[in-house]
């Protein structure tokens, strides 16, 4: 709202500039986009009013402060600071905006984040996240769970480059890295120890931010900082699946490359459910852009930005009946929840719940673990490294507690920056600290259980190259293999691949999902069959809708059933299901029914073979769809 606030002296704030030091700050992730970019959003969004931003950028802040920017991933820019009786007057004067309706408080909390105040003076009843929960113990020796399989450095960095996002993909035998650095997306094979760079594909832009997911047989991949950091998607279907392709050998063709744009979209990126999210971090891309990828895999279709919050990173799981969007939000040191079940229909995105804003922390990213009841939140701020939440009831987190890795106060205080769930595993990569690997299945007492030293020790001949555990180094992130091999993406020294003792540890219970709902994780079939995956869109007539995949006996009768939808299935949705199938010698039949008789209004019913599309049907009309596939000749099989 735009309203005549209470202000100091001005003649007051000059006075105290000159007569008090200015205390001195390196840049940080506060300086991702410069302080004034921050303003001038918060005031062309009608949460500053002229005047306020006016008093701030005139009488509070010095240029140099406003306009300090980070520039590549480093620490080492030093700017005046506020001195602190500045900082008291600005917090006390900022605290009565909030107390006279004149500010809302979620923007003086995140201005009170960009000038280091400290918490609002009048909310005295929130108490920060702090470190007094302390290090996990680790009782472990050497790496503990954590076994070394492989790495390789093939691209060194020298100057502004660096290693950055990371993801696995699995095609029939062969298993591979996508290794992003500052200069596009890397192919590795990591099928065996030899690890083997297949392919480089050269992206502008990038610099210091890119990241990757998949989606099927498609990389999507994004990018920020440098010149042009656009988006792109690479089919990958020309990977073997089979038979080792050899050191450079290029072997997906420029047409399966497609550039599609969103300039500076892609600070993160994440895939789910077959939507895209490029994560835009603030500044001048705020927000997270959605995408569905369901009608053409090559060219995503846009469907809306959320704006409620910076979303530096984001993470999609389905809880109970509701698709939930986790957003971490960056300088505004909360992590929202938010309603994204209808978001193939709507633009609106419903909030349900959201963790308190956290002063003095970074909301870097967050995970949730399988069963849907605990998230966990990464902080690059330092300020208490990793928080975890009871989100049983989603629209009410509650703090359980805060941890760091077991070498915080003995070795060092490293800076966290990403994880993800394996299990009762919390895989994290943990900048110059490494990988850690933290049992949570007691969130009372979370357990560190295993290392590898990517940054101090790349090696692994207990002869640490690098001695410090301070800086943004290191670790950058993690993804996994279905094979349980995992991959860490060091900046400095490239691609790791380690294996965990016992595999992947067992999950919790899941939360019940409402009756037909997919099945999440893909099956690991035996060596002599295949993956077989059933997409199903139905429309919001679909309790009329159910399916079966049969496979055909000795006497040409198919009476095997390998899947099918159980009770109806629920209005509009996507469901995924999987299945192992021996699709070379036998024959299977697909069969949908509708029972109004008319189809699936704007659905469809697709089918793959290890990815691999082999069926898309629109089944626009009608009563029934049935389809053969496999190997379906005339003999007895």
């Amino acid at each position: 709202m735009r309203v005549i606030s209470t202000f100091l002296p001005a003649i007051l704030v000059g006075i105290l500039t000159m007569l008090l030091p200015i205390p001195m700050v390196s840049a940080n992730m506060r300086f991702l986009v410069s302080i004034r970019t921050r303003l001038d959003r918060l005031l062309n969004n009608d949460e500053l009013s002229v005047i306020q931003y006016t008093y701030i950028v005139n009488n509070i802040a010095s240029n140099e402060l406003l306009d300090a920017e980070m520039k590549d991933h480093t620490t080492h820019i030093d700017v005046s600071w506020l001195s602190d009786a500045i900082a008291d007057y600005f917090c006390d004067w900022l605290d009565q905006e909030e107390i006279n309706g004149d500010m809302m408080e979620d923007t003086a909390d995140l201005i009170r984040n960009l000038f280091k105040l400290g918490a609002a003076p009048s909310r005295p009843a929130e108490v920060p996240l702090s470190r007094n929960n302390g290090p996990a113990q680790a009782t472990y020796t050497n790496t503990g769970v954590v076994n070394f399989f492989a790495r390789i450095n093939f691209s060194p960095p020298s100057g502004r480059t660096l290693y950055n996002g990371i993801w696995g993909f699995t095609k029939g035998s062969r298993e591979y890295a996508l290794q992003c650095n500052s200069i596009g997306l890397n192919v590795v094979d990591v099928t065996t120890t030899n690890l083997v760079l297949i392919q480089t594909i050269a992206m502008p832009g990038g610099t210091t931010w890119r990241d990757v997911a998949t989606n099927g047989n498609y990389a999507y991949v994004a990018a920020q900082g440098g010149s042009n950091p656009v988006a792109w998607v690479v089919n990958l279907s020309e990977l073997s699946g089979t038979s080792a392709q050899g050191s450079n050998s290029n072997p997906i063709s420029a047409s399966n490359i497609k550039n599609i744009g969103n300039q500076g979209w892609g600070h993160t990126m994440n895939v789910w459910n077959d939507l895209l999210f490029l994560n835009g971090a603030g500044g001048g891309t705020f927000g997270c852009r959605i995408f569905d990828l369901l009608p053409d895999p090559m060219s995503p279709k846009f469907i809306t930005t959320s704006t409620g919050g910076e979303c530096h990173d984001s993470y999609g799981q389905r809880i109970g009946q509701r698709d939930v969007l986790f957003s971490a939000d960056g300088m505004m040191g909360q992590y929202r929840l938010l309603d994204i079940s209808n978001i193939r229909n709507s633009n609106q995105i419903p909030k349900i719940g959201e963790t308190n804003s956290v002063n003095g922390a970074y909301a870097h990213s967050n995970v949730v673990s399988d069963d849907g009841k605990t998230l966990f939140v990464f902080d690059e701020f330092n300020e208490f490294d990793i928080g975890v939440y009871d989100i049983s009831d989603l629209s009410n987190p509650q703090l359980i507690t805060t941890f760091q890795w077991s070498g915080e106060q003995s070795e060092g205080n490293s800076i966290v920056h990403n994880g993800m769930i394996l299990g009762n595993y919390l895989i994290v990569a943990y900048y110059q600290a490494g990988l850690r690997v933290f049992d949570v299945s007691n969130t009372s007492n979370i357990q560190e259980v295993g290392k590898y030293e990517t940054f101090r020790d790349p090696n692994g001949d207990g002869i640490f190259d690098n001695n410090s555990v301070r800086g943004d180094d290191g670790a950058w992130n993690v993804a996994k293999l279905q094979s349980g091999k995992i991959l860490i993406s060091d900046t400095v020294y490239g691609t790791f691949v380690v294996t965990l003792n016992g595999g992947t540890p067992p999950s919790p219970e899941p939360t019940p999902s409402p009756v037909g709902a997919p099945t999440i994780t893909d099956p690991q079939c035996s060596t002599n069959q295949q993956v077989l995956k059933v997409k199903v869109k139905t429309d919001m007539d679909s309790n009329e809708i159910g399916f079966n995949i049969k496979r055909r006996n000795k006497k040409r009768q198919f009476k095997k059933n390998i899947l099918k939808s159980g009770k109806l299935f629920e209005k509009n949705k996507v469901y995924t299901f999987f299945a192992c199938v021996d699709n070379k010698s036998k024959c299977y039949r697909l069969k949908i029914n509708d029972r109004g008789r008319n189809g699936i209004k704007d659905g469809f019913v697709q089918m793959f073979i290890n990815n691999n599309k082999i069926y898309d049907n629109k089944f626009e009309t009608g009563k029934q769809r049935v389809q053969k596939f496999g190997f379906c000749k005339n003999q007895n099989n």
